[in-house]
């Protein structure tokens, strides 16, 4: 189920700090939510989603609504101990008009800053260092040419606006049609196993 495989992955695990004073705990920077129960949010995201701690679910609900198809952003891989982590989300719902959603903005910056520490604490993870605040830095990778996703603004889409987003960063891969690479991948995999 999808709580077991929550937990293998040990996301919501308590962060373990090293203080001059000696050891001290921080509870995890996600937390489960249910709020996508019966795929009231998004129809191709499971029932239990991992977001971040400080995110409530009305918010998720917001978020949900700003992106296409409510595919808000939701944990894929991540490490409670350090917050590094890897997250899956479709393009928000921008449109020509440049719309913008408070809600979104304050779920990215979330994720971004999920593993910064206090500046003034000497604290840092048990097994790795400190995230500096002021370099801290949600990389948004879109896959898609920019020029497709320019296009996309036309149809109510598109993708982040850096004004909105200050602390991300968007990077375009350039690649074409998923549905083609996709076929692409299947092609490859079939002469691969072929006689």
């Amino acid at each position: 189920d999808g709580m077991r495989a929550v937990e293998r992955q040990g996301v919501l695990r308590p962060r373990r700090l090293m203080l001059e004073a000696g050891e001290s705990i921080m509870p995890a920077p996600w937390r489960v939510s249910h709020a996508n129960e019966g795929h009231r949010l998004c129809g191709s995201y499971p029932s239990l989603l991992v977001v971040p701690a400080e995110c409530d679910d009305m918010m998720l609900a917001e978020v949900a609504a700003f992106r296409s198809e409510g595919r808000l952003p939701t944990l894929s891989w991540g490490k409670s101990t350090t917050a590094a982590s890897i997250w899956r989300s479709s393009q928000p719902k921008v449109g020509v008009a440049g719309a913008s959603s408070p809600a979104d903005e304050r779920m990215l910056t979330a994720i971004a800053l999920a593993g910064t520490l206090p500046a003034d604490t000497s604290a840092r993870p048990a097994d790795g260092p400190a995230i500096e605040r002021s370099k801290s830095v949600c990389h948004i990778v879109d896959c898609r040419p920019r020029s497709n996703a320019t296009a996309n603004k036309l149809t109510g889409h598109g993708y982040e606006s850096a004004a909105n987003y200050p602390y991300c960063s968007l990077t375009f891969w350039n690649i074409g049609n998923i549905h083609v690479m996709r076929e692409s991948l299947a092609a490859l995999v079939a002469l691969a196993h072929s006689d």
